[in-house]
């Protein structure tokens, strides 16, 4: 009944996204190494919307092409997804003496910088964007819908993790250091544009905050906070006809918050604005100059109303996650991940790994292929693959959770690495 109850549970529960492969539980030392060093990178960006080609064009400074605009167009839906996850990460793990020989006891120390963009948005300012307002003439186009968080900071952990007869406990209490954040939310508003486009009327609501504005480098510290995160693992044996028994683990990350210094600024955007739309006694006479001149320079002072300057407090992107992993046969190792990150505009995600040994078991270096297969996050489906060496010394992962949107750029979305180095000592 369990079993069912499980697969019930991993299977129908697929609505989320996986911020990254890494957990704090690879810090437990579990084999007979004494120590531990290891260099983690990951980069992702996803959408339901935005494809890969407009993403590659903006990072070239390039223009997009028409027919990529135009096949993201045809994905376009009433509430849409986009965000971009990126993270180093550097740990030392040291196994601990403990007074019983039945407990394997093991403190680290793990540093890492957490960089987050994330966006929710409706259909309407979509087109706007990537299409101006022509299709709008002589009607509104909603400004709801509309919520951008970006976020960067650098947290410094010193964890310690306790293990007996299969069953491990960790907990990693941190130090929080914001590097940047900003803040765009709608309450709703409009933009009327008439109906032979010559004038432009705009009613808006919504509130901007932003960190410390003369700060210039990307780690700058610009806010102070703490963090915990935690994790509880157990044996449970889901498939019982296999001679090994697997276990499921219960985390917890980034359960804290952040102290912005006191230069943070808050905006209300409040008001309405109406432009009448550039002037010209003829089309041949519509010219650089003309156009400076008649542009808008009061747009701000209109719609921005300066509330505060001041410290400002922000949670952080709680995570929580559950996973299962097993031993399936001698070379193939199953994992099966449901998590979710609160405050990042994400769906929950489902995710499927197989890690499958290519050569021979009595080789002293192991060579593995892995797979992925998710659902949910910032988009819907995702296929990946990679590969993971592992020797007595050291241990080696690279790959990519999103091989669909590479194949299909002009259609797809999904950019995912990871890169993985480990080292042990005796």
């Amino acid at each position: 009944m369990r079993r069912f109850i499980l697969l019930i549970f991993i299977f129908l529960s697929g609505l989320a996204k996986g911020q990254t492969d890494f957990s704090i539980s690879q810090l437990a030392i579990s084999d007979s190494s004494k120590a531990k060093v290891g260099l983690w990178f990951e980069q992702s960006f996803n959408s339901n919307v935005i494809n890969n080609t407009v993403v590659f064009s903006l990072a070239r400074k390039s223009g997009p092409t028409y027919q990529s605009m135009q096949n993201m167009r045809r994905r376009v839906q009433s509430t849409n997804r986009g965000g971009y996850n990126g993270y180093e990460r550097i740990y030392y793990s040291q196994k601990m003496k403990s007074k019983r020989d039945s407990v394997n006891a093991t403190g680290f120390i793990n540093v890492f910088t957490h960089r987050q963009l994330s966006t929710v948005f409706g259909e309407d300012p979509l087109r706007l964007i990537a299409f101006g307002n022509k299709d709008f003439a002589g009607k509104n186009a909603n400004l709801d819908k509309l919520d951008l968080t970006l976020l960067q900071y650098t947290t410094i952990q010193f964890g310690y993790t306790i293990e007996k007869n299969g069953y491990t406990l960790g907990v990693a209490p941190g130090l929080v250091i914001g590097n940047k954040y900003a803040s765009i939310k709608s309450n709703g508003g409009y933009l009327y544009t008439s109906s032979i486009g010559d004038s432009l009327y705009a009613e808006v609501s919504g509130r901007w905050s932003q960190s410390d504005t003369s700060s210039k480098l990307i780690y700058d510290p610009n806010g102070i906070g703490a963090s915990v995160d935690f994790f509880f693992s157990m044996p449970f044996d889901l498939f019982k006809k296999n001679e090994n028994i697997g276990n499921i683990t219960f985390e917890v990350n980034d359960l804290g918050f952040i102290v912005w210094n006191k230069n943070t600024l808050t905006y209300d955007i409040q008001g309405e604005y109406g432009w009448g739309g550039f002037k010209a006694p003829s089309l041949f006479d519509l010219n650089d100059s003309l156009i400076d001149l008649q542009r808008p320079n009061d747009v701000q002072e209109s719609l921005l109303d300066f509330t505060n300057v001041g410290t400002k407090n922000t949670f952080m992107p709680l995570r929580i996650s559950i996973r299962y992993q097993e031993q399936l046969s001698e070379k193939v190792l199953l994992i099966a991940t449901l998590e979710h990150r609160f405050m990042s505009q994400t769906l929950p995600f489902l995710g499927l790994n197989q890690e499958m040994r290519m050569n021979d078991m009595s080789k002293k270096t192991g060579l593995n292929l892995r797979f992925y297969e998710s659902f949910g996050g910032y988009n819907y489906v995702g296929l990946g693959s990679g590969i993971s060496i592992t020797h007595p010394k050291f241990d080696v992962i690279a790959g990519t959770r999103n091989l669909i949107g590479l194949f299909n750029p002009e259609y797809y979305s999904g950019v995912n690495v990871h890169l993985g180095f480990q080292w042990k000592f005796y």
